[in-house]
């Protein structure tokens, strides 16, 4: 990370040098902090990842008369980058370890609290999209005496796609009042976003961004109460359709009801996304270490369709104030982050066992840390995102022609294990796949991944037309085997092009000349092989056949000229706007397979002086 660190105290104005993070960390998703119902931690890797141009973090020390720090980044475009804070505490009090930040502009960001007060550590991570994903982000007031409060979003998003990462901050001096800044975010349509608490004392602000991906992730969203006497919610939150464990992810937030006293086992809420025992699932579960009093939980459960992975796990009756967690399956720390939920038994004035960080510290072992122990259960998901996604094809219906050149494009991550990777294309659902090759046959087997885009020349099928056509990308790195396919499939059907007649001939042609009718063609032709050539005079309403053949096109490469004599050309075809059409001879293609004359050919009529004959003596 380049740039410097300045830190500001509330009594000086001591500069220090910013001490730069070698580690890969996990910064927090909340919407709540102090009290927050929950902690939400995602942990990012200091590199490129795939859907995200870059990722740049690094590390704060928060002394007790800390209250805001600056820090310079690599430019970034703030609409599609998000900040990412966890952070440890040792205090009590909202106002000093509710942490937030922002983009002072597109290369510096502003991280701090309200006041002066607690001591610590924090992460921040800035993660900037590629193409496809938007980020909007704002500020939004919950005064004093109020219980909730509307943003207004300044672009619709689809709530099937998005979520909400909301850090909040307020100034509250009774301890025994916490849940006061503790609130829940959801969506309000499309275009609003509501924020709510139960505890009016105080003034709360609600410091958000609306994350939405167009493609390869879905979103399903929900609120639910657990009610006094009880510790859990195990039915309510009902996810349709269910989704893939592996593939998915929960980001909660949490708001104590009045009366929780400041407590955060009252309010810091876990959550889990349980497997009915095929891999799926179709109910969430929500869980807190005390039954007292009521608590609101807002949750988004993130599902990704593309070749990214889910590992989730649950560290139980965490009492230190650090423990190790060995991943099942080693994960790549250049496309890797975590999110993770705590419930505490931590009571009044015990924040420091609730708030916590982790850093993934190799591709196997998530570390957890927090400043004082207290018996916890936390749910964590690491996140693997997919090394590269194909782009383009990817439109529902998309219908191309063999033999001509189609660009396809991919987006890819910065990852060490991508070395080339090769681009195939099936016909037949993924039963075979074969090569794609450009438009001089160059090989798409060791491309470059950072290319991102590759003109094929599309080939040809099977038949004259076929609809479950896809493209595939696979690493070449043969210990990461990483690929992704188009999303949807397309159609190759077999291409036709008339050379001649084309405009004006020279010599002109007339009625009763035989002449050449010349045409391009790829792919294949089911009947077997037949064409059928007609011509029609402007306004082309009406073709009239000449011939219907069955070429040998066995015998010539696809894009040859190919010709047809048409002989004693008749006096009905005779005119000054006359089109050739050439077509497939398959009855359900005729007006799919096809191509016409770009410009019209004249055809003159003709005389022909049969008396007197040549050499023959006329008398007056």
């Amino acid at each position: 990370m380049r740039g410097i660190v300045k830190i500001y105290r509330k009594l000086t104005n001591k500069r220090r040098p910013r001490k730069k993070s070698t580690k890969f960390f996990f910064a927090v998703i909340s919407t709540i902090a102090l009290i927050i119902a929950i902690s939400m931690l995602f942990v990012v890797p200091d590199t490129e990842a795939v859907q995200v141009k870059k990722i740049q973090s690094s590390e704060m020390t928060f002394l007790a008369a800390d209250v805001a720090k600056i820090t310079d980044i690599t430019q970034v475009d703030t609409s599609k980058s998000l900040i990412l804070l966890s952070w440890t505490v040792d205090d009590d009090y909202p106002q000093t370890i509710l942490y937030s930040g922002e983009f002072y502009d597109s290369d510096t960001i502003f991280v701090g609290c309200t006041d002066e007060g607690s001591s610590g550590t924090l992460t921040w991570t800035v993660l900037e999209f590629a193409e496809g994903v938007t980020v909007q982000r704002g500020k939004s007031d919950i005064p004093v005496g109020m219980t909730e409060r509307y943003a207004d979003l300044v672009t619709s998003i689809d709530p099937a796609k998005s979520f909400v990462v909301v850090y909040p901050a307020g100034i509250y001096q009774a301890t025994n009042y916490n849940e006061a800044m503790t609130i829940t975010a959801e969506f309000s349509g499309n275009n609003k976003l509501l924020f709510q608490r139960d505890e009016p004392k105080g003034s709360v602000t609600a410091n958000w961004q609306v994350v939405e991906f167009q493609t390869d992730t879905s979103a399903q969203a929900g609120k639910l109460t657990i009610p006094s006497g009880y510790t859990s919610d195990t039915t309510t939150a009902v996810l349709s359709p269910p989704v893939e464990v592996n593939k998915s992810f929960l980001i909660i937030s949490a708001s104590g009801s009045i009366g929780s006293g400041g407590i955060p086992s009252k309010y810091f809420v876990r959550g889990v996304i349980l497997d009915r025992g095929d891999g799926l699932c179709e109910t969430l579960a929500f869980y807190r270490d005390s039954s007292s009093d009521t608590v609101d939980i807002s949750w988004f459960c993130v599902t990704l369709s593309d070749n990214s992975t889910v590992q989730s796990g649950v560290v139980s009756g965490w009492e230190a104030t650090s423990t190790d967690v060995t991943l099942p399956q080693a994960v790549d720390l250049d496309r890797s982050f975590s999110i993770a939920s705590i419930a505490t038994s931590a009571g009044f004035k015990v924040n420091e066992g609730a708030f916590f960080r982790a850093d993934l510290t190799t591709s196997t072992n998530l570390n957890l840390s927090r400043t004082t122990g207290s018996t916890a259960d936390l749910t964590y998901h690491v996140v693997e995102l997919a090394p590269f996604t194909m782009t383009a094809p990817d439109d529902t219906g998309l219908e191309l022609k063999a033999g001509e050149l189609y660009d396809i494009t991919w987006t890819s991550s910065a990852s060490s294990n991508l070395t080339t990777i090769k681009l195939e294309w099936t016909d037949n659902n993924g039963a075979g796949w074969y090569p794609c090759l450009g438009p001089l046959s160059e090989s798409a087997a060791t491309l470059d991944p950072q290319l991102k885009i590759f003109t094929w020349k599309v080939a040809s099928v099977a038949g004259e037309i076929d609809s479950d056509c896809r493209i595939k990308i696979t690493n070449n790195n043969g210990a990461f085997p990483y690929e992704d396919e188009s999303d949807n499939d397309f159609s190759v059907q077999s291409n036709l092009e008339v050379i001649n007649p084309n405009g004006q001939q020279d010599p002109v042609w007339q009625v009763g000349d035989t002449k050449n009718i010349e045409w391009k063609y790829w792919g294949n032709f089911d009947s077997p092989d037949q064409i059928k050539i007609e011509y029609a005079l402007d306004p082309y309403s009406t073709w009239n056949l000449i011939d219907t053949v069955a070429y040998d096109y066995g015998s010539q490469l696809e894009g040859a000229v190919c010709s047809y004599s048409w002989t004693n050309i008749p006096l009905a075809a005779g005119g000054p706007n006359v089109k050739a059409r050439v077509s497939s001879a398959t009855a359900g293609n005729y007006d799919t397979i096809y191509d016409i004359s770009d410009e019209p050919c004249p055809i003159q009529g003709s005389i022909n002086v049969t008396k007197p004959t040549p050499g023959e003596e006329i008398f007056a």
